[in-house]
């Protein structure tokens, strides 16, 4: 499903990315762990066509980049990679003025015209998934910071329909109980 093939990030004089290989099987759970400012994120954003890289290649099931990988050019590729790959930021992106049901079928309805009734359905069967079916009706700005990760996750998922799922999270920031031997990502599934 992904595989890494040496892959090198500069940023300036800066080698923030060294030679990065490895291969993620469909089902598999991996974990890329490391210092903050080890260049976690910046491997994250690369694997996503959110940065451009200097050397390897990524490939995303069908889907290759390389360094040759643009914008403009390769915009169809791009796309069909992020709507593959769910992505869940450090800032997290909630919308303040939706409700968390609101926030999680924004996305569905709007940019994969999925109708309101079906889109509302698997978001509940995922809130349910991750133990929150009752913030449904809250707002973002009422949850603790474990529920908004957790809800930010699952947002990550049903956005794209992502059949890969990445983030840059603190264990601490998920749902007490429902990461046990990867039960959180596993539940997302």
């Amino acid at each position: 499903m992904i595989t890494v093939t040496d892959l090198h990030k500069r940023h300036g004089d800066l080698h923030v990315l060294r030679g990065i290989s490895m291969r993620v099987t469909k089902g598999e759970v991996d974990a890329i762990i490391g210092p903050s400012g080890g260049g976690k994120s910046t491997f994250l954003r690369c694997l996503n066509g959110l940065e451009p890289f200097q050397q390897g290649k990524v490939e995303i099931g069908t889907h290759v980049l390389t360094p040759e990988t643009q914008a403009g050019r390769d915009a169809a590729t791009l796309q069909a990679v992020r709507k593959s790959v769910g992505f869940v930021f450090q800032q997290f992106n909630l919308f303040p003025h939706l409700t968390v049901l609101g926030n999680l079928i924004e996305a569905p309805v709007q940019v994969l015209s999925e109708d309101r009734e079906s889109a509302t359905a698997r978001a509940r069967q995922l809130l349910e998934r991750v133990q929150l079916a009752n913030k449904a009706d809250s707002r973002p700005t009422s949850l603790s910071g474990a529920p908004y990760a957790s809800i930010s996750y699952v947002n990550s998922q049903i956005a794209t329909r992502a059949t890969v799922a990445q983030g840059v999270l603190a264990d601490s920031a998920l749902q007490p109980g429902a990461i046990e031997n990867n039960a959180y990502v596993k539940r997302i599934r």
